[in-house]
């Protein structure tokens, strides 16, 4: 089953928050985009 992110964001502080409200997050970093890119195709999330 593919896992369900309910916000992404490039701020570790906003994921943390929604995650506080049960939501699943997924910080991207735009500085890194390769590693975010292969982490989210890791999820199953990204072509």
């Amino acid at each position: 089953m593919t896992p369900v992110i309910n916000t992404a964001d490039n701020g570790a502080k906003h994921v943390e928050a929604a995650k506080k409200f049960g939501w699943q997050g997924f910080v991207y970093d735009p500085t890194n985009t390769e590693k975010s890119n292969r982490e989210l195709q890791g999820l199953r999330l990204l072509n």
